[in-house]
């Protein structure tokens, strides 16, 4: 039985940038810790009422993961995603860039989501290089897909 969905999302690689956010005064608060903290609070609000109406979707069941997943509107899924959404622009520059080879290169990414991830990494990739995203939500893939 296929627990998982594959689709290719190839983007043309930009340049690094360690914090894409515009730096104008109006976006400043955005970009910080008060920015993160606003995000962790309503991820935390939005676990609490998912819990509550029995859309729980911590659990090591591949189906029940997908179910759940899919079953997610939009900003519910955002909600919970966005303190990480706020770390990868941070961290995966850091982390990445020394491993990279000078040439293209094909990488997955591991539970995309809705492509947070995936722009931040082909933003890091040579030019020429392919991220492949791989997600068990076809919702989340769709989405995903929908960026490029």
């Amino acid at each position: 039985m296929r627990t998982a969905q594959l689709r290719h999302l190839t983007c043309a690689p930009g340049p690094v940038q360690s914090d894409p956010e515009p730096s104008s005064p109006s976006r400043r608060s955005e970009r910080g810790i008060g920015a993160l903290l606003r995000s962790i609070v309503a991820q935390w609000r939005t676990e609490r009422r998912l819990q509550r109406d029995a859309k729980g979707y911590r659990t090591r069941d591949p189906r029940a993961v997908r179910a759940a997943y899919d079953g997610l509107s939009d900003a519910e899924f955002e909600a919970i995603n966005a303190p990480q959404r706020w770390v990868n622009w941070r961290l995966i520059p850091r982390i990445v860039a020394p491993l990279l080879p000078e040439r293209a290169a094909v990488v997955v990414d591991l539970g995309c989501g809705t492509g947070d991830s995936t722009e931040v990494l082909t933003r890091c990739l040579p030019a020429g290089s392919r991220v492949v995203g791989y997600d068990l939500s076809r919702r989340r893939l769709d989405t995903a897909a929908a960026r490029t």
